[in-house]
């Protein structure tokens, strides 16, 4: 199993996620709490947002953005950075496996779909340090004042994302 599968699966076990619009633009899809609908092969995102369609217009179509991943009780999170890509067109809705005929109906109305291309994803253990003794700790603290990096994280570049 390759890395990006590793992510990917992980990342579809998550419903939901926090959406960061970097864009400086003054019409921004803004910040929000959005549905993770699917992680696809092409290192794609696809995401629901709870937005008027009509609202959308305005929006810049495509921005910088930042995901993050979380649920409550889960032992990590994902972080990534990528590109945002607003979708009006049915057509291209069609790309995602997620979308039914009769959801993309409602989607013309309400609902805005947003597909986010991962340029770079960090997944980030939680609770590690409870889980180690004091001597691991202490070369875990060694470990990330020497590389910058906490040990918790394991990070997938670009080269990995783009297959």
């Amino acid at each position: 199993m390759t890395n990006y599968t590793t992510l990917q699966q992980l990342m579809n076990s998550f419903r939901q996620g926090l959406f960061f619009n970097l864009s400086n633009s003054e019409w921004k899809l803004p910040n929000g709490i959005a549905r993770l609908l699917e992680v696809d092969e092409t290192g794609c995102c696809w995401f629901l947002f709870h937005v008027n369609a009509e609202q959308a217009v305005n929006y810049d179509q495509e921005f910088p953005a930042r995901i993050r991943l979380y649920e409550k009780g889960r032992d990590c999170y994902v972080e990534a950075n990528g590109k945002g890509v607003i979708l009006t067109d049915p057509e291209d809705w069609a790309a995602c496996s997620k979308i039914s005929y009769g959801m993309a109906q409602a989607l013309r109305y309400h609902g805005l779909i947003v597909r986010f291309r991962i340029q770079h994803a960090t997944v980030t253990e939680t609770g590690r340090s409870s889980r180690r003794n004091f001597l691991q700790r202490i070369m875990d603290d060694i470990n990330v004042w020497a590389s910058g990096r906490s040990i918790a994280e394991k990070v997938y570049p670009a080269s990995v994302l783009s297959h």
